[in-house]
């Protein structure tokens, strides 16, 4: 029974390729977030997001005390938000205190905000920030904080056997909602 077991098991793992991830070439994504090979530009998403005073073209939800809020249009998960304030710099010591209090004041404040969108008593969030060239972050040039909900079971069949995200909702019925709430 046990070797039964076992066969089964490693017949699952070899049907469902679950040893591998599998990637999705999208160069479209990194001409978004990083300067065009060929040329040099110093151009900052962020900032140029702000300079259009397009809020809801960009999912801004909120520009209060110098601190956006932004819905990720690159979610990791449903309410993924961005918040980073406007003056433009990369390195938190160019910071004012008051305006790095603020950042992490208004972190606590969207979390509040998803509680109340998601009406979920398990609902759980994932914060962060990366902060340096080796960091890894997508758009290294503007500071800018992560706030992730994390729900109970996340990650479905298609993720966990496929490495695939099913998106199964609209950022802009997210961007109203939650412009709903905020009022």
């Amino acid at each position: 029974m046990r070797l039964l077991s076992c066969f089964m098991t490693l017949l699952f793992l070899c049907i469902f390729d679950v040893y591998t991830t599998d990637y999705l070439y999208a160069p479209s994504r990194n001409l978004k977030i990083t300067p065009n090979r060929g040329r040099h530009t110093d151009s900052c998403p962020f900032c140029n997001e702000l300079a259009a005073n397009n809020n809801e073209k960009y999912l801004i939800l909120s520009r209060k005390d110098g601190i956006v809020i932004q819905l990720n249009p690159k979610p990791y998960a449903i309410g993924s938000l961005l918040i980073y304030p406007e003056t433009h710099t990369s390195d938190p010591n160019q910071l004012s205190l008051i305006t790095w209090c603020d950042l992490f004041l208004t972190a606590r404040q969207t979390m509040e905000l998803l509680e109340e969108f998601f009406l979920d008593d398990n609902l759980s969030f994932s914060i962060g920030m990366n902060i340096g060239p080796n960091a890894n972050g997508s758009i290294k040039s503007h500071l800018h904080l992560h706030v992730i909900p994390r729900l109970k079971n996340n990650d479905g069949f298609l993720e966990a056997c496929c490495g695939t995200k099913l998106v199964q909702y609209s950022l802009y019925d997210v961007y109203k909602e939650l412009k709903e709430i905020m009022r």
